[in-house]
């Protein structure tokens, strides 16, 4: 064994995770202030953005650097930058339903008033006198909520932090103030917690007993609907569900032919969920011509009408924006980089509310897809009829085809919305949608193309600056835009001595779709923030087609051996770029392969879905059934479980390629599909339907010990 990829594996390997803490609410060191007088050398890592009430000012989320920063939209400036934790993943922004104390001077809430069909004290935001602002943050390190509210001077401090779920992703405030719900991406759960103010008052106790649910899928986006209901989506495939929160409870699930869902919004007059998505072919054999004609993957918006939620959807293709000649889509980048200085925190005032002409939706018809068994499942779930309309016709691919790769945050400012493409550090400004979009020759006049940071994920609209601002999530840049175009860009650098290193530049690639033919897809793409969208492509990685294989996960894919379902890549940098050449149909570089194979050595393997906690000896059983029946011998412990050699396990493609090299089982749990072309809908099927390996057949008793020795890698 090479000594360096030893060093790698022991280093990848994530530490045994420790619940307890979620249980007791152990506190935290506490984290040390920012030194504004120091320059910045690594990069914040800005994961998300909410505009503050007064629409003119926004916070944004640092996930490496552990801090919230408030920037003032017209000067650019950081008035305030905020220690709140280790890596935080999100924000949000509400209005506590208790009285503040009466020094406090906070403003009243923005939020939309509450829906006729629900209890209003349940529901309802308290009044002006009797609210005032919170900022919630998630931090994924510390399993932790913290909370945040304004001084009387309009400083921002920590007031309370809350042990929550492990692998938070997510928060929302609820309209009413009352509570918040947090999305547990890793621990595949939704919980609700009841919030009190600073004055330590009694939590609605209505709230009280069992507050988190299971879910079917690993969320990560969610949002209130009108009804005062929770829309939540996955976060690497298609499925979504339908939650509500007092008491808690599942009301559907359904799967949608989509993945990487990474917008989500409510429309401004809350006639439609809207979703900023991707959809792939899964058998079309990959050609450079199919992803130009956009018949491969498809880069779009989905709009569910709120009224029959999860039963209709109309789909937006953003990609035929783009099928025209240069010349008929400026491109507009920002005429100044600015440097943010600091200033003196503003006083908040409301912003003014906006609104939008309905959006039509066409009915769509259902197609069934794989289940989670009961084990896997600790809730159940009721199934809703909603899947894909008819493929739109694409339109035809042109010398200057250019797609819509990864499209992502969406926001409404006036009648505009602007949609962040995320693989190409740009947006779209489009009109208010109506029965159909505009079509892809409209002039210029209706739709503008804007440059902004690498990897936008965040779009804030702020109406009182008249602009949206585009977060860039890997350089620490802010666009300042008009969705209109009547002036030019602003952009500012949150981290402008900051210095990308080869780990960074592998992870700009790793998301980049300008790497592939036209700009249709990137890495994530297919594997989702470097995991699995849980689908099947016919990638010729094995150098057929014909034969679609499951997406495998790339997170761990640094400790691993060989690369390729017949194990016939040797080196993770070959793999690479064949990949760039063959699956995105672009023109690969050595660079981009030697920097991503250094960001794919900083990923560690999924975490387990159930880490083994109490019932040690029974995960020891599982582990001694699974040497005792030579599972072993293919999947080699203790680091990888996988190993250099193809294996004959008694499965068979459809070109006729018997031998597979088998993944690693880390984070086997993690998985949304199972064996080589996903035909197994869940771990506990690999064994009892598929009788894997080799038709072998598992008793009563193994098999739910293995299945538990599984689930704790």
């Amino acid at each position: 064994m090479n000594l360096a990829w030893l060093v790698a594996a022991l280093l990848a390997v994530p530490p045994a995770t420790d619940d307890s803490r979620a249980s007791t609410g152990q506190s935290r060191p506490k984290q040390a202030a920012p030194n504004p007088a120091a320059p910045v050398t690594a990069f914040r890592r800005l994961v998300d953005a909410v505009a503050l009430v007064d629409g003119r000012r926004l916070a944004i989320a640092g996930q490496r650097s552990g801090t919230i920063m408030i920037v003032d939209a017209a000067s650019g400036a950081v008035e305030q930058e905020i220690a709140v934790g280790e890596r935080l993943e999100a924000l949000a922004l509400g209005g506590t339903a208790r009285p503040a104390p009466a020094s406090a001077n906070a403003p009243a809430s923005a939020n939309a008033p509450a829906s006729d069909n629900v209890p209003a004290s349940d529901n309802a935001p308290a009044s002006a006198s009797a609210t005032r602002t919170l900022l919630a943050a998630v931090d994924s390190a510390r399993d932790e909520l913290a909370l945040l509210s304004a001084d009387e001077k309009g400083r921002w401090r920590v007031d309370r932090r809350i042990a929550v779920v492990r692998s938070p992703i997510s928060v929302c405030i609820a309209r009413s103030g009352r509570y918040a719900t947090i999305a547990g991406l890793w621990s595949r759960c939704w919980q609700v917690v009841t919030l009190a103010d600073g004055e330590g008052h009694v939590p609605n106790t209505r709230l009280a007993g069992r507050s988190v649910i299971q879910l079917p899928f690993a969320p990560r986006l969610q949002i209130e609907l009108p009804d005062g209901r929770f829309f939540v989506t996955d976060a690497f495939g298609g499925q979504c569900a339908v939650l509500e929160a007092n008491p808690i409870r599942l009301v559907a699930v359904t799967r949608l032919p989509i993945h990487n869902i990474r917008g989500l919004s409510l429309s401004p007059n809350g006639h439609s969920v809207v979703l900023a998505h991707q959809e792939l072919a899964e058998r079309l054999p990959i050609r450079r011509e199919s992803i130009l004609a956009g018949r491969l993957i498809r880069n779009g918006l989905s709009h569910l009408p709120t009224s029959e939620l999860l039963a209709k959807r109309r789909f937006e293709p953003l990609d035929e924006w783009s099928h025209e000649t240069a010349d008929t889509v400026p491109t507009a980048t920002p005429t100044s980089t600015a440097t943010p200085t600091s200033t003196a925190a503003a006083t908040a005032t409301p912003a003014a509310a906006e609104t939008a002409t309905p959006t039509p939706t066409v009915a769509a018809t259902a197609t069934p897809a794989p289940t989670p068994t009961a084990a896997e499942t600790a809730t159940p779930t009721v199934a809703a009829t909603a899947t894909p309309t008819a493929a739109a016709k694409p339109a035809p691919a042109t010398a200057a085809a250019r797609g819509a790769g990864d499209p992502a945050g969406v926001a409404w400012l006036g009648e505009r919305r602007v949609v962040a493409l995320a693989g190409l550090a740009e947006c779209l400004s489009l009109p208010l949608a109506n029965d159909d979009s505009p079509s892809p020759g409209a002039s210029a006049a209706i739709r503008q193309r804007f440059a902004t940071g690498i990897r936008p994920l965040r779009v804030v609209a702020l109406p009182a600056a008249g602009c949206v601002a585009v977060v860039g999530m890997l350089d620490d840049s802010i666009t300042f835009i008009e969705p209109a175009g009547r002036s030019a860009p602003r952009r500012v650098m949150l981290s402008p001595h900051a210095v990308a290193t080869p780990q960074d530049r592998g992870e700009r690639a790793f998301f980049d779709a300008g790497l592939s033919a036209g700009g249709f897809l990137s890495c994530h793409s297919c594997h989702s923030e470097a995991h699995t969208n849980g689908l099947l492509s016919d990638t010729l990685g094995d150098d057929t087609d014909g034969a679609p294989k499951r997406v495998p996960t790339l997170l761990g894919t640094g400790m691993t051996y060989r690369w390729g379902w017949n194990g016939a890549q040797q080196s993770l940098h070959d793999q690479v770029l064949k990949s760039i050449d063959q699956t995105m149909g672009g023109k690969p570089r050595f660079q981009d392969g030697t920097d991503m194979v250094a960001f794919f050595h900083t990923l560690a393997p999924p975490p387990p879905l159930e880490p083994a906690a109490s019932d040690r000896l029974f995960v020891e059983r599982g582990r001694a059934v699974f040497m005792e029946r030579g599972c072993g011998n293919c999947h080699v412990p203790p680091l990888v479980y996988a190993s250099h050699e193809s294996y004959d396990v008694g499965l068979t493609d459809e070109r006729g390629l018997r031998k597979f090299n088998p993944p690693s089982l880390r984070g086997v749990s993690q998985a949304g599909r199972w064996l080589h072309d996903g035909r197994a809908g869940s771990l506990e099927a690999v064994f009892r339907d598929h009788a894997h390996p080799n038709d072998m057949r598992w008793t009563e008793t193994e098999l739910p010990a293995l299945l538990r020795f599984l689930r704790s890698l």
